[in-house]
Order: structure tokens, then sequence, then C-alpha cells
């Protein structure tokens, strides 16, 4: 660098400019890569997909009517379970026969028994959860 110094003036000067310059743009560079990084998780989270299942439009949400939306819910999922069974049956080939699922036991039977009754019973009597008719219920299934 001394040889270069004396041959060309101003030349270290001028190198050291160069090097500070490049040296900024590689903070700024640094800088604005984290920054498009945390806008880019920030979007992500923001566009993730978002439940829109809606426990109840207006009023307020009581026991008995939360119980009664998880009840119908499960009771919908059992449906759609037996309804997708029925439908691979019905779909198998001639001779091919998908394993059978393992029999219920008699927790499985009960609840399902149990379910089926208080359901019945909210149709007909919507709103009125009378706890002492479930427990009649679970008792005397």
């Amino acid at each position: 660098l001394n040889k270069i110094e004396t041959a060309i003036p101003g030349i270290r000067r001028s190198l050291k400019k160069i090097f500070d310059g490049s040296l900024t743009q590689a903070h700024i560079k640094e800088q604005q890569q984290e920054q498009i990084d945390r806008l880019q998780t920030l979007n992500e989270r923001k566009s993730a997909k978002k439940s829109r299942r809606q426990v109840q439009v207006a009023g307020v949400l009581t026991v008995q009517d939360a119980n009664r939306a998880i009840k119908k819910r499960a009771t919908a999922e059992e449906k759609k379970a037996e309804r997708k069974r029925l439908k691979e049956l019905r779909e198998a080939p001639l001779g091919s026969m998908p394993p059978m699922p393992p029999p219920l036991s008699a927790s499985d039977e009960a609840a399902i028994q149990r379910n089926t009754l208080l359901n019945l019973i909210e149709q007909v009597y919507p709103r009125c959860s009378d706890p002492n008719l479930i427990r009649w219920v679970e008792e005397n299934i």
C-alpha cells in the first residue's frame, strides 16, 4: 500500500471511502433483511386460517347452551363417522372387505345411548335442561 500511496496520491483515502461505503451498505442490507423477515412472519400470522365457528350469535351463553352445543357436535361427529364407514363399505370392491372396527365396549354403547336420549330430550324440551333429568338419564342407562 505504501508503494501505491506514493505512486498515486490520495489512493489510501479513496480506498478507505470505498471500504467504509461497502461496510455501510452491508449493514443497511442486514437491517433491511431483518425487517423483511419480521414483516413476513407478521403477515404469515395475520393470514393464517382463522376458525369461523360461532358458539352463539347473540345473547348470553349459558352453561346449558354450551353443553347442548357440545352434545350436538359430538352426536354429529358420531353420525359423520358412521356415514363415512358405510360409504367405504359401499364403495369397496366385491370380495375385499375392510377390517371391521373393534366392537364397542359397554361404556361406549352406554355413552351413545345417553347422548341419543339427551338429544331427544333437548329436541322435545329445548332450553330446559333439567339437571335432575340428566342425572336420571345417566343413572338409568
